[in-house]
């Protein structure tokens, strides 16, 4: 409440009754996932199958041991939380001073709270390389978020967006751990 106040949870309440903020939301949380998808695709061409980065092991553990609450939290709460922080606190802060700053420093601080710094620190060279090479996919992200909050001028739709994202994101880990593959 004190980040948000009361006006714009009114501005974001009114949004809920509107199914074009949803859509369009939807709409971006598939732009994100095929975004997303096509740079998985020609880091490996580029790379090689490198693996997954900390953030999904660690999201891979926790599905292992409690998977609803992790559903829960990935798919409703982070959404909600991180585009409270990174697009309306940071991103639509930084907007109206610069739009390419606030572009820059949006995208990149996303992207960065999904790096693990303890890989970039710990001095192995394999888990800095696999850190590096999947930071793209959360910058790009990052941006895609920016721009759907931007565009829509709807904070429901970067959020709709992110969920979309997310959940699509939760069920393929739940098929790898519960399908009986091994998560890469």
């Amino acid at each position: 409440l004190i980040i948000v106040g009361i006006p714009t949870l009114k501005k974001i309440y009114c949004k809920f009754k509107d199914i074009q903020v949803y859509a369009k939301g939807f709409a971006y949380g598939i732009i994100l996932l095929v975004a997303q998808t096509a740079y998985g695709i020609v880091s490996t061409l580029i790379f090689g199958n490198v693996g997954s980065n900390e953030n999904q092991e660690a999201l891979v553990e926790m599905t292992k041991q409690t998977p609803i609450l992790l559903g829960i939290c990935v798919v409703i709460f982070a959404p909600i939380f991180e585009e409270l922080a990174y697009r309306y606190a940071l991103f639509g802060t930084l907007h109206k001073k610069n739009r390419v700053l606030a572009y820059v420093v949006g995208l990149t601080i996303f992207g960065l709270i999904h790096f693990s710094f303890d890989a970039l620190f710990s001095g192995d060279i394999e888990r800095i390389k696999v850190e590096l090479i999947n930071l793209p996919s959360y910058l790009i992200c990052g941006g895609v978020l920016c721009y759907a909050y931007e565009k829509e001028e709807s904070l429901l739709s970067s959020m709709t967006a992110h969920a979309t994202n997310n959940l699509i994101a939760f069920i393929q880990m739940m098929i790898l751990v519960y399908g009986g593959q091994q998560a890469a």
